[in-house]
């Protein structure tokens, strides 16, 4: 009864934010295949999604997306590996397990929006930036010039760096339950078989963590392919984002542009929803394969 009690009382958010997020969607999908139109009248058309296809920019914006966020969530995930190795170490070595003080060192960067975090990254890494002055007041570069561009380039290097700055420590706290769960018991047998920490650490943590190391990846793939802001700040007019041209599609004053605006944020949900079809079905066919005896 206490149960039911508790979901009856969460049940109008829940509803308020469904009717919200999925009516957004519908709406979204009905406008880009002509059935919502803001002008004219409502004739079913998938004129939009074909323009797209056939549009170099498009395909352009999805390869920067897809760079950006791949490379984003391989080097978070490698980043977080190393950290959470270093909470195991720090928590075997001492008398008491402070890797807990040391884990809340991660927990600064997610008190910033990541709005925050892109102006931080392009306040110190732009070529006039804070990393810059320091450089040339020490010595290092003979110039302010001469620092290299890492903000507002065509690769994303700064869209990378904010990202990994912002979700490495995600994916720590998301992992860190997994170190406390070893007992220190399974140390010291690893280690009268002669295993090191290194060792240790791979085989027996590592294991524990690739389901849920999978699962923040993918969280953190699926947030940085659909996200607006970084890019906006820190990348160039052309080529952009597929969030970004969406935007500038949308908000160009041009009300019969609109539909081709949502035409590609449902190519980005159907990225993301593809990409986590497959991650569903590699986990069941990997889980399948670890049952067999």
């Amino acid at each position: 009864m206490g149960k039911n009690k508790a979901v009856l009382l969460v049940l109008p958010a829940l509803a308020a934010v469904g009717i919200l997020f999925f009516g957004g969607i519908f709406h979204g999908l009905l406008q880009s295949v002509g059935l919502a139109p803001l002008t004219g009248d409502a004739v079913f058309t998938l004129g939009n999604y074909r323009s797209l296809l056939f549009s170099r920019d498009f395909w352009i914006s999805l390869s920067i997306t897809l760079r950006i966020a791949l490379l984003s969530t391989s080097i978070s995930a490698a980043l977080a590996l190393f950290g959470l190795y270093s909470l195991f170490l720090i928590r075997i070595r001492s008398t008491r397990d402070r890797s807990i003080y040391f884990q809340r060192c991660f927990q600064v960067s997610m008190l910033f929006p990541y709005i925050v975090a892109a102006y931080m990254i392009f306040l110190m890494f732009t070529q006039s930036g804070w990393i810059a002055r320091i450089f040339f007041n020490l010595g290092i570069i003979s110039e302010m010039h001469s620092f290299p561009i890492i903000t507002n380039e065509s690769f994303g290097w700064g869209i990378i760096l904010a990202y990994v700055w912002k979700t490495s420590p995600f994916i720590i706290i998301l992992l860190y339950p997994v170190v406390l769960r070893v007992e220190y018991g399974w140390i010291e047998a690893a280690r009268i078989l002669g295993a090191g920490n290194w060792r240790i650490f791979l085989e027996i943590l590592l294991p524990m963590m690739k389901g849920p190391l999978e699962t923040a990846s993918f969280i953190v793939f699926a947030y940085t392919f659909g996200a607006f802001e970084v890019p906006f700040i820190l990348g160039i007019t052309y080529p952009k984002t597929l969030a970004v041209y969406s935007y500038q599609i949308y908000s160009s004053g041009n009300l019969a542009d609109q539909p081709m605006a949502m035409a590609l944020n449902m190519v980005i949900l159907g990225v993301i929803l593809l990409a986590g079809t497959i991650y569903y079905h590699t986990i069941r066919v990997y889980n399948g394969r670890s049952d067999r005896p």
